[in-house]
């Protein structure tokens, strides 16, 4: 299950909202089934700069390097520069080296079961995403009982939150997301960012980026290039 898009203390402490930077204003921040996570000042990541994935621990690598192989794929064929890279030591309260998405497990990230959740670092340079931290719950592998389908997207999912997109659900007359309110296909496939369960169901394609998601990598990138940046 995924997370309600917030801070927390647990992870990445350094967090802090401000309002979006206001070069955001010329560009294209949400679209249908996708969103930007401009509340965290991230509105692009970088067309030439390396993105990687890396874990807190060899177990966490073997666990879950083959079940992001998809997601890499895609996301390289939509642009983004993105690999799968090693081990190295993850301090969930402040973001890692430059391009670095960490990857590692804590009980219930989001205080609760089945939560899990993946941020950028707050703020970058020009918008330009730089990162960030995915933590995902640890009783995923203890017993706790979720289909494979949603579990295989979550972990899609998280990674997606540190490149820079945000949960695409409608909102209610309150301004909070409408639980699964999210634009569908014709076959009813929502986006797998969509909160608290998107993404395809099927055992072939669960774990697969939709085209709303890859859609929403695109804008990503378009908007650095809109801004001049390579």
């Amino acid at each position: 299950m995924r997370k309600s898009f917030a801070c927390a203390a647990a992870v990445l402490a350094a967090c802090a909202l401000t309002t979006t930077p206001t070069h955001a204003a010329a560009l294209k921040t949400a679209g249908s089934g996708w969103k930007l996570t401009t509340q965290l000042g991230v509105t692009s990541i970088s067309p030439s700069r390396q993105y990687t994935i890396t874990f807190a621990t060899t177990a966490m690598k073997n666990r879950y390097a083959p079940l992001l192989a998809a997601e890499v794929a895609q996301a390289n064929s939509a642009g983004v520069h993105l690999r799968i890279g090693g081990v190295e030591t993850v301090n969930t309260s402040k973001c890692g080296p430059i391009g670095h998405i960490q990857i590692t497990e804590m009980y219930r990230p989001m205080g609760r079961a089945g939560f899990s959740q993946g941020m950028p670092c707050p703020n970058p340079a020009r918008g330009v995403g730089i990162g960030g931290i995915v933590a995902y719950d640890s009783e995923y592998w203890t017993g706790y009982k979720i289909e494979t389908y949603k579990l295989r997207n979550t972990i899609a999912h998280e990674p997606l939150h540190a490149l820079g997109l945000d949960h695409p659900n409608r909102l209610d007359a309150t301004g909070q997301a409408i639980p699964y309110g999210c634009v569908a296909t014709s076959y009813g496939n929502t986006p797998i960012m969509c909160s608290p369960n998107g993404g395809y169901k099927t055992t072939a394609s669960m774990g697969h980026l939709t085209g709303y998601d890859l859609n929403g990598l695109k804008a990503l990138l378009s908007n650095a290039r809109a801004q001049g940046i390579k």
